[in-house]
């Protein structure tokens, strides 16, 4: 393996083990926030549109099955962070919106992230800044194509077929 590849896989590693628990927001009211129930209120909070998501944008936003987003959107409505409404007509998908405390939370979370990235960014020059959001918009960018809904799990070091 090539040492380029190696760095990389490693540092991937390590960051995802280093994001996955690492939000906890100072406000009182939230505590500890499940990363699925964040993925649905970001999902919501980035919506490029003005009208409310349903499940199914909500999947295909988040690359997953719409019955994982059923029940990540399960979790959020228990969290109180979203409202799921019902359809006015029977062929309309079930849509979900943000609650004011989803919508805090949606803040709260991003203060976070810009804070957390502030403070590993510190000491580096902007132009290495600019260059590494450039890098990394580029990479994950490439994902997009590779990412299907819910791959397959790996077990025993080899991916199932």
């Amino acid at each position: 393996m090539s040492d380029s590849l190696h760095r990389i896989d490693t540092a991937l590693l390590e960051m995802q083990r280093a994001l996955a628990n690492s939000f906890s927001s100072d406000e009182s009211i939230f505590g500890r926030v499940e990363m699925s129930t964040l993925w649905v209120v970001d999902a919501l909070w980035r919506n490029p549109t003005e009208h409310l998501m349903t499940l199914t944008e909500i999947a295909q936003s988040l690359k997953i099955t719409q019955p994982t987003a059923t029940r990540f959107v399960a979790r959020a409505q228990i969290a109180g962070v979203v409202l799921k409404i019902r359809p006015l007509r029977e062929i309309d998908g079930i849509s979900v919106a943000l609650t004011d405390r989803g919508e805090a939370l949606a803040r709260s979370a991003e203060r976070w992230r810009y804070a957390f990235l502030r403070d590993l960014l510190t000491g580096w020059p902007e132009e290495d800044r600019e260059h590494f959001g450039i890098l990394l918009a580029r990479f994950s960018a490439a994902l997009i194509p590779l990412q299907s809904p819910d791959p397959a799990p790996i077990t025993d070091g080899n991916a199932s077929a």
